[in-house]
């Protein structure tokens, strides 16, 4: 769904109510896990790949990571869709950040920034109204609005 809309998130609803987030970096970090539960590896094996620091050089690491390109792609089945045995329920965010309508757009940028994320929930009295997202802010600056 997120790729035929073109979009990176979305909330998860059960009912009328918001249960979560999901986004594509979600689903990368889910399936990630995922593949080296299915392949045996857990943090301290040798297999397992720790995330880069702040200071590692992201391009270096990806490549360290994946080793040596090759011209043959190791098609296994059991690794091939590893997402169909799952839900999203697995891979959301339950953690629900959320501002009021009337939060100022700067206050609304800071907040978001100080919480790492890309998106938030805008809620009045309870009720999901929207969402904001960084697309949202960069739309507004390259649109001189902001």
């Amino acid at each position: 769904m997120l790729t035929e809309q073109h979009i990176t998130g979305a909330p998860v609803v059960s009912g009328t109510d918001v249960v979560g987030v999901i986004s594509a970096m979600d689903i990368i970090d889910f399936a990630s896990t995922a593949l080296r539960v299915r392949a045996g590896a857990g943090e301290g094996d040798e297999d397992w790949e720790e995330a880069p620091s702040p200071d590692t050089d992201s391009s270096t690491w990806f490549a360290d990571a994946w080793g040596e390109p090759t011209s043959e792609f190791d098609h296994d089945e059991e690794f091939h869709d590893v997402l169909e045995d799952h839900t999203v329920d697995e891979a959301m965010t339950r953690n629900l950040l959320m501002l009021p309508p009337q939060t100022e757009i700067h206050v609304a940028a800071a907040f978001m920034i100080e919480h790492g994320v890309h998106r938030l929930r805008v809620a009045g009295d309870g009720t999901l109204e929207g969402l904001v997202t960084t697309t949202d802010f960069l739309r507004l600056v390259a649109e001189r609005r902001l």
